[in-house]
């Protein structure tokens, strides 16, 4: 294949009477009679530009917006109004920035398959639901121009590991708000013993003060969000009033620690979702 060929090698779009073709090289917008009337490319510099210049995916939905699947630069839509893209990557919750396919389902959500699983993806509130091993799929890695949809609205989509297919119809999320809790507290990496003089007077989960010497310098937090679908999935976040200046988002961390803190009084805030990112706030 020819350094020309290759440019065409991936998906050519009609939308709006223009033809959008995605290359090795950025995206091309012609006429319908072939005349090139821009060039979109990456460009370090520029919020608007194209994610990444490799385009694996243009895919054109109901409302007759256009999206494009790059790779390494997340999903990407074409906003007319200024001419550029609005990128969306694992910073905003799509499990890898490798977005290889796209599919619309019959309640105007996007489907995408990426290096890292199956994202579902609103277009109204540009939230996403992410599908791993975990949710049942049998591979994570997929392949490009591989992904269909019948006319029952079941999605298919190549992986390497074979066809999955599902009816994203039957697909829910998991709307349960867990409840979390603070279940230890330990000054240097040993927890605390309850005693009716010392610095723990009660059961750490019933606790509101815990009071310590100057001597109990580095201390640490242990929390957990009660949700026992994929637990493992549930993330946190918390904060220390009166040190830190923002919250830290902790992943799937369940332990916050604190070292030689100035005398005074804090307050421990902490946040925790359920592995759908549903949070408790």
């Amino acid at each position: 294949m020819s350094e020309e060929q290759k440019e065409f090698a991936w998906r050519i779009l009609p939308h709006q009477k223009n033809i959008w073709v995605g290359t090795y090289n950025g995206l091309k917008k012609y006429t319908i009679d072939g005349n090139l009337i821009k060039h979109y490319f990456h460009a370090e510099d520029n919020s608007h530009s194209l994610g990444h210049n490799w385009v694996l995916s243009i895919y054109k939905d109901s409302d007759n917006m256009l999206w494009v699947g790059t790779h390494g630069g997340g999903l990407n839509l074409f906003d007319p109004a200024i001419d550029g893209f609005r990128k969306f990557t694992t910073h905003e919750g799509l499990s890898g920035n490798i977005v290889y396919d796209i599919l619309e389902d019959q309640e105007d959500n996007l489907w995408l398959s990426t290096s890292k699983g199956i994202c579902k993806f609103n277009k109204t509130e540009y939230t996403v639901s992410a599908y791993g091993i975990t949710d049942g799929l049998e591979a994570e890695q997929f392949n490009p121009n591989t992904a269909s949809m019948d006319e029952n609205g079941h999605m298919y989509f190549g992986s390497n590991n074979g066809l999955i297919y599902f009816n994203p119809a039957h697909i829910s999320n998991n709307d349960f708000i867990p409840p979390i809790f603070i279940t230890d507290f330990k000054v240097f990496n040993e927890s605390l013993d309850i005693t009716t003089d010392g610095a723990l007077k009660k059961n750490i989960i019933y606790a509101d003060t815990v009071v310590l010497s100057y001597k109990q310098s580095v201390f640490s937090l242990e929390f957990s969000a009660l949700n026992y679908c994929f637990p493992e999935e549930n993330e946190y976040a918390y904060y220390l009033e009166g040190f830190d200046k923002t919250w830290t988002e902790a992943g799937h961390k369940r332990t916050a620690t604190y070292t030689n803190l100035n005398p005074g009084t804090y307050h421990f805030h902490v946040k925790g979702s359920n592995n759908d990112g549903v949070w408790n706030e």
